[in-house]
């Protein structure tokens, strides 16, 4: 794993619920499952970014964790009991980025790629 993330990466095995695989640093985090059991089909569930060093580009504009949500515009904004977020996804794919906002001045807390079948 070391060889293809870089050593700073560290890797941790969970059991439960399922079999899983968390590799990260102090700026990304990777998760990958298991729902065979048997530890022969990771996929990549998840992507989390920890810091604002890593960006992702969305819609022609470059953004990351302490960025303000208002550069893209109006757009529709869930508010509920999980906090304040923003999807990006197509309606027809199993995944997405979700960005969580920081409720009072809409600067973004938390970017994640989640795949959900």
């Amino acid at each position: 794993m070391k060889s293809i993330f870089g050593s700073s990466f560290i890797l941790e095995e969970k059991t439960e619920p399922n079999l899983g695989r968390e590799i990260f640093d102090n700026n990304l985090s990777f998760y990958f499952e298991d729902n065979t059991g048997l530890g022969t089909n990771y996929e990549l569930l998840n992507i989390a970014f920890r810091t604002s060093i890593p960006k992702i580009r969305i819609l022609d504009k470059s953004v990351g964790i302490g960025d303000n949500m208002n550069v893209f515009g109006n757009i529709k904004v869930i508010s509920d009991n999980q906090g304040k977020r923003a999807l990006f996804a197509h309606k027809t794919k199993e995944d997405g980025i979700i960005f969580t906002l920081n409720p009072v001045n809409n600067t973004i807390t938390d970017v994640q790629y989640i795949f959900y079948n």
